[in-house]
């Protein structure tokens, strides 16, 4: 897949495209793209896609924030048939361009579209115009369009901001997987962290997580590891590490009999259920018996004991 991160380079492709925020890559976003790789076959045209980028706001809640790291985007969207990937800055030219302009000078000008593909929530341009009028855009300037309805799970739409308001409640596991059309996952590399976890029994993958990427709530998560395609049982904690001196913000992972060294390995870890807050403890003894309560509940999940 050729990733591309602006609209100036010509060639003589055509193109079936979708583009938006493609931020969480849910199901509804799959429709989106399997018909643009439907409506490519058919045409003999080159798959694409349009995904904006956004300087986050990390003082806003969710405001630029993304779910999807980069990486996984870029994974997911090869996975899906993506041919050329458009990864480009929202900026001031872009902000300021109309629907018409769009269309004319970047889809059709630059990237020979000849067809495209777009939700039915879909909002174009600076002056905002919805699908209708994006229709007589199209038309007037040869583009085929087409619109692709709502997706729609017990009785819920499957939205990015839906995907995020579950993320906040801490629902993960098959319930969020339904509206994903995938497991949803956190990849990173392990780095050193303050070894407490060592020194209490517990030994723990520390992951770097930005603070610009959107987490599930804060609390003790029953989860899978994937370490050079191996799945491991996981408890692993997610917030501020209250119980422990300068607390701050990360994912910490305690892979059940396991010992090997993952120091700079990037592993891949995935949410299976939400079990309880965080809790600051005064006591160590009180920490470790916690801990042990924890790892028994996620073995009981693994092994299908507990529900």
């Amino acid at each position: 897949m050729n990733i591309i991160e602006d609209f100036n380079k010509k060639d003589d492709k055509k193109r079936a495209i979708t583009m938006g925020s493609f931020d969480a890559l849910h199901k509804a976003h799959r429709l989106l793209i399997e018909s643009t790789v439907e409506i490519s076959k058919q045409k003999n045209a080159t798959p694409s896609a349009i995904t904006f980028c956004y300087k986050p706001n990390l003082k806003k809640k969710n405001n630029g924030k993304y779910i999807l790291p980069k990486e996984e985007k870029i994974r997911l969207f090869e996975q899906m048939g993506i041919a050329d990937l458009y990864l480009v800055f929202f900026d001031k030219k872009i902000k300021s361009m109309s629907a018409d302009q769009f269309v004319k000078d970047i889809l059709v000008d630059n990237l020979g579209v000849t067809d495209l593909v777009l939700g039915d929530d879909a909002r174009f341009g600076n002056d905002m115009l919805g699908v209708d009028e994006l229709e007589k855009i199209c038309k007037k300037h040869n583009v085929r369009f087409k619109v692709i309805g709502e997706v729609r799970i017990n009785d819920k739409r499957v939205s990015s901001t839906l995907i995020r308001e579950m993320l906040d409640k801490g629902i993960v596991g098959a319930e969020l997987e339904q509206y994903l059309g995938r497991p949803y996952i956190i990849s990173s590399e392990v780095v050193h962290g303050n070894n407490y976890g060592n020194k209490i029994g517990f030994p723990t993958a520390n992951l770097e997580i930005g603070l610009e990427q959107i987490m599930p709530k804060n609390g003790v998560y029953y989860a899978e590891c994937i370490i050079d395609g191996e799945k491991y049982v996981t408890a692993i904690s997610i917030g501020n590490k209250p119980s422990v001196k300068n607390p701050h913000y990360g994912l910490e992972a305690h892979i059940l009999d396991f010992d090997k060294n993952i120091y700079g390995k990037k592993i891949t870890v995935i949410p299976k259920k939400y079990l309880r807050a965080e809790i600051k403890f005064d006591k160590i003894e009180d920490l470790v018996l916690q801990m042990n309560s924890d790892v028994e509940t996620v073995r009981k999940l693994s092994n299908g004991t507990l529900n």
